[in-house]
Parts: structure tokens; sequence; C-alpha cells
């Protein structure tokens, strides 16, 4: 797999490389540079993981919940339009959100303290995605109305923090008050270090409405499927709670600008 994703990114970047016609493109410039945020509302997974309560955060040495419906990313990509209608482009994009308040159990076996509680994880993404762009007949890419369609995968790993953690005998550990040394014995002892990786695919829906002849503006909604990881070493509930999330948020809304060269 990894070997076909560089593949993938080299045919991209190559594409982008080779000079083509002078009959199209945005004032004559086919390659262009889009800067956006990706948002989308996790309702689906919000809905579905109700009865596990709501997000965690530390409050001094305790946990309160907290409801979080909304999660923003960032996104660039670069392009270029091989034909009037048809433009490749690479994606990389970075997304951070929080996993359900209770991923990490223990042991509850023979009387063994285990994990109660704990602040909840908070995932960083890295989105790696070679894109195909196409319009209509008479579509004259970059501008206008694009149908994009891309395979790609994510890269996925738990955030560095002192997690405040409850155990079943009443201690605790990390939080904001926490040794330094909380931290790596709670990564260590739960199989967190490291990252996952997911294959991704996307649709996506996008209209670049110019507002100058060096500046457009970018908008538009995204259907993204990711499934299946990789790495039997990162813990296993973890990474498919990841999985979980990232299932669950199907549809995100784009903003941003577009920058013709």
């Amino acid at each position: 797999m990894k070997n076909t994703f560089i593949l993938l990114i080299s045919f991209t970047v190559l594409s982008i490389t080779v000079s083509a016609q002078d009959n199209y493109g945005y004032y004559g410039k086919k390659n262009f540079i889009d800067l956006s945020s990706s948002s989308y509302v996790s309702l689906i997974y919000g809905l579905t993981n109700l009865n596990r309560g709501a997000v965690l955060r530390p409050s001094g040495n305790s946990l309160s919940p907290y409801t979080e419906w909304f999660n923003t990313g960032a996104r660039v990509s670069i392009g270029r339009a091989i034909e009037s209608n048809v433009g490749l482009a690479l994606e990389l994009g970075f997304d951070r959100f929080r996993l359900s308040d209770r991923v990490l159990y223990g042991s509850e076996m023979d009387g063994y303290n285990y994990i109660e509680n704990h602040e909840s994880l908070i995932t960083n993404s890295i989105l790696i995605l070679p894109r195909i762009e196409i319009s209509g007949r008479n579509g004259l890419l970059p501008n206008g109305l694009v149908h994009q369609i891309g395979v790609g995968f994510t890269i996925n790993s738990i955030a560095k923090k002192n997690y405040l953690v409850e155990y079943s005998n009443g201690t605790i550990s990390g939080g904001p008050n926490g040794a330094s040394a909380d931290q790596d014995a709670l990564f260590k002892d739960n199989n967190m270090e490291g990252s996952v990786r997911f294959a991704q695919l996307m649709y996506g829906l996008k209209t670049r409405t110019p507002i100058g002849k060096s500046l457009m503006l970018n908008y538009g909604i995204r259907y993204t499927l990711d499934f299946g990881f990789t790495s039997y070493e990162f813990n296993r509930d973890v990474a498919g709670e990841i999985r979980e999330y990232l299932f669950r948020n199907i549809i995100a809304f784009d903003l941003g600008l577009t920058l013709p060269f």
C-alpha cells in the first residue's frame, strides 16, 4: 500500500509540472493553490456515543463534561489544469479532535487497580490525498464548479499531553498538576506511541469564484469514507475509536482562498 501511495503522489506531482496548451486556464494560469478550512459537525459520532457521556476535560484535579459538536481542520492543495475541464492536485490536511470520554480501560480482574475514567484523548490527523478534478463540458479550470475525487490516507496519532486519569482506588495521575513521568507512563503502558493509518476515499463538490485576477474564493462540501488500519502495535481500542470517529464524520464544509498562477 505504501508503494501505491508513493506512485500516486509521484504521478500527481509529475502531472502538475507537465506543460500544456495555452488556450485554457484562468487568464492563462493553469496552476493553483487552495488554502481552506474544512469544518464538520460530529453529529453522528456524538449521537451514537451519548451512552458513553460527554467529552471530558480537566478542571483542576477532577474531570468535567463538555459537549463538542463542531471541529475545524486546515487544507492546502497544489494542482494544475491539464485540460480545460480536467485537473490534478495533491492535497495535504490537518485535523484535531477529541475521542469519547473513555477509551482506555485497564484490567478489572483480581482486584487490580484500573482506569476508572480519563480525560478525553486528543487525536492529530494528517491527510495526504492525490485527487482529480472534473468540471463540465464548457469548464475552464481552475475556475467555476468542479467535482473532486480523491484516494489517499490519514496518519493519526494521540497528541502528547499529560492527560488526567482517575483510577479505581481513588488515585489520580497526570493533569495540570501531574508529573511529566505520568504522561510517559500512560503512553507506554497503553501502546499509544506512534501512529495508525486509514485509507480515505473522498468526493467533493467545490466552486471557485474569482474576486480578482490573482485570487478566488473557494467553497463547497466533501464526503469522506475512512476504513481499515495497518498498525498492530498501536492500541487496538484507541485505533478503533479513531476509525469510528472518522467514519462517522462523512460530511465537511470547505471555505478558503485559491491562488492561480
